[in-house]
């Protein structure tokens, strides 16, 4: 990860092939080598680090970590130590490379790349607070490192300090061109602030009600759309012809309308008795947007409101909904997706974001939609 992979030394010359064939990035002539050497000395702690190193290159953490502990309780050197916690890190077992990387920065409290390691291993630790000292002494080491300054940002952002977060991802990219996806990073602290419940205020769990189904007949889903009005004069009357042609069989419509105006109710009336649906609920909500700062934000919102209110659907109806963009054309009934994802456990309610991915909530399964295969009967327009 952030360990230096060059091994020095001048032991014996056997040894000293595989090393120079290890820095030369000869993987398979550096093992055969080291093994060669392991087999006449069984203890020697340089082979076995350096054994431990070509697996850990070759990303054989769980293999190379015996090798490594075995080198560093024969003689314990900063790499091997910051190389055996190292492969820990990446293989989940946090506490002992956290016990190992100590060890390192004990020895030398000025190791910048240790501090880097101790540090993303407190990350993976959910340690923040201690996660960031530790960046913090790094980056007084080394201020101009993209990967200080990348890893401050993540543990920043952890701790909700998006600003100064994105501030260090910039910093990242301008330092290092390897890192200029860094440079891409954007939280938009300012959207989550303005769709934020306020202070005091309790998230509402029923929305206004724009229309009840006209009948409650017996439905096995809930077939879920979200969006704005202006998009839904453009789109719906598409989606919702080829939902009743094609799939409101033992289905349920449910809409949940953003910002309509105010004839739109009557405009909804109007088209579900032209197509003879029956069981269509319909909600609706104000988006809680000040676009004075930023006149995106509105339409951030839009994008995002079937996420942040499926949750309160799913407790509402208690069984399963599957969500589509209001310019998809059903082209196909919804059972086959419904059985393919099998019976629903014990939670009994569960989620499919249509066209994009398709979730299980109650089985823990994420299933990505094959571009050619059978889900791909839900065409967008």
């Amino acid at each position: 990860m952030i360990v230096d992979e060059s091994v020095a030394g001048q032991p014996a010359s056997g040894l000293a092939l595989a090393l120079d064939a290890y820095d030369q990035g000869e993987l398979e002539t550096a093992r055969a080598l080291c093994a060669a050497h392991l087999a006449a000395e069984p203890a020697s702690a340089v082979a076995l680090m350096l054994m431990g190193l070509i697996l850990k290159r070759g990303s054989n953490f769980e293999d190379a970590i015996p090798l490594l502990e075995r080198s560093v309780r024969l003689e314990a050197n900063a790499k091997a130590l910051a190389s055996l916690a190292d492969c820990l890190l990446r293989a989940g077992r946090l506490e002992q490379g956290l016990e190992y990387i100590d060890r390192v920065i004990s020895g030398c409290p000025e190791n910048v790349e240790a501090l880097l390691l101790k540090a993303a291993i407190l990350h993976g630790l959910r340690r923040f607070d201690r996660a960031l000292e530790c960046i913090l002494s790094a980056e007084l080491l080394a201020p101009d490192s993209h990967l200080v300054a990348a890893r401050l940002g993540c543990i920043l952002a952890e701790l909700g300090q998006y600003e100064a977060a994105e501030s260090h991802f910039r910093d990242a990219a301008r330092l290092s061109g390897s890192f200029r996806h860094c440079g891409l990073v954007s939280f938009g602290p300012a959207v989550w602030r303005q769709i934020a419940p306020q202070p005091g205020s309790e998230a509402a769990d029923e929305f206004a009600v724009l229309r009840a189904p006209d009948v409650h007949a017996p439905y096995d889903t809930v077939v879920m759309a979200c969006c704005d009005a202006r998009y839904f004069y453009k789109y719906g009357v598409t989606f919702m012809n080829s939902y009743a042609q094609n799939a409101a069989r033992r289905k349920l419509l449910h809409l949940h309308l953003l910002d309509p105006d105010e004839g739109f109710a009557d405009y909804l009336e109007r088209l579900i008795a032209r197509l003879g649906l029956r069981n269509v609920a319909a909600t609706y909500e104000y988006a809680p947007i000040d676009e004075t700062p930023d006149f995106n934000l509105r339409r951030t919102f839009y994008s995002c409101a079937r996420f942040l209110r499926i949750g309160s659907l799913l407790m509402q109806y208690r069984t399963t909904i599957a969500c589509f963009d209001i310019d998809t054309v059903f082209e196909a009934p919804l059972d086959d997706v419904k059985e393919a994802l099998g019976e629903v456990g014990d939670a009994g309610i569960r989620s499919i974001q249509a066209r994009v991915y398709i979730s299980s909530f109650a089985q823990g399964k994420s299933v990505r939609e094959n571009e050619g295969g059978e889900h791909s009967r839900f065409q967008r327009k």
